[in-house]
């Protein structure tokens, strides 16, 4: 499987993943030749599962281009919407930024920085490949508007992650459990503004930063001559 999914990448792509993931990883060694301790070894599973929507985004592209059974690719969107909020997450981990003994501030100022621009990179690799498989389905209208939606999701994913500690999988281990905490929300607005605040501007920031590359991309396209 995995095989299949590096193969779908393109040679860009895969250099472009493959330095993220150098960056990222020269950084922590680094951090720990710094400072002798294995301090923010969580960062690196968090990487890991920022890389999950990606695969799974990639399997839906390549199985709606390919036509591929019918059955399999809502198993692969519903376990990349699942994973997609995990990417993002790795922003809230700038709350564990502080002044440690034995670390220069700013290298750890540039470590989580890097490890959350790499989830934010491949949030949005895994984002566009949904809206390729959109736009092959002939749904180019509905791109924007589902797009936007999602990354609201993703908002709310976060909160789900960082303030209730839930992880995608608890949707199957702890179903009503996730649901009946999602609900409260809903029910009870004013008891959660600080969580509503949270999973707002973060929708906000997160579409803020898709909007920003798409009109970059926009405007390139309008400077091509016809």
């Amino acid at each position: 499987m995995f095989s299949l999914i590096y193969h779908q990448y393109t040679s860009l792509e895969r250099r472009f993943i493959l330095v993220l993931l150098i960056c990222c990883l020269t950084l922590y060694i680094g951090r720990i030749q710094f400072s002798g301790t294995l301090h923010y070894f969580f960062m690196i599973w968090n990487l890991f599962l920022g890389f999950i929507p990606l695969m799974f985004s990639r399997l839906v592209r390549e199985g709606i281009i390919q036509n591929k059974s019918r059955w399999i690719i809502p198993i692969y969107a519903l376990l990349w919407l699942l994973f997609f909020p995990n990417s993002y997450y790795m922003l809230t981990d700038l709350y564990h930024f502080n002044i440690r003994p034995g670390m220069p501030q700013w290298y750890d100022l540039l470590f989580l920085l890097t490890f959350a621009w790499s989830g934010i990179m491949m949030g949005m690799m895994s984002l566009w490949d949904i809206e390729t498989a959109l736009i092959h389905r002939n749904r180019e209208k509905w791109v924007p508007y589902v797009s936007t939606f999602l990354l609201c999701l993703a908002g709310f994913g976060i909160y789900l992650g960082r303030d209730l500690r839930w992880n995608s999988w608890d949707i199957f281990i702890n179903f009503f459990h996730v649901i009946s905490d999602s609900l409260d929300l809903f029910f009870h607005p004013i008891q959660n503004q600080d969580a509503w605040g949270l999973i707002i501007f973060m929708a906000v920031f997160l579409n803020i930063i898709h909007w920003s590359f798409r009109i970059k991309v926009l405007s390139d396209a309008l400077r091509e001559p016809q």
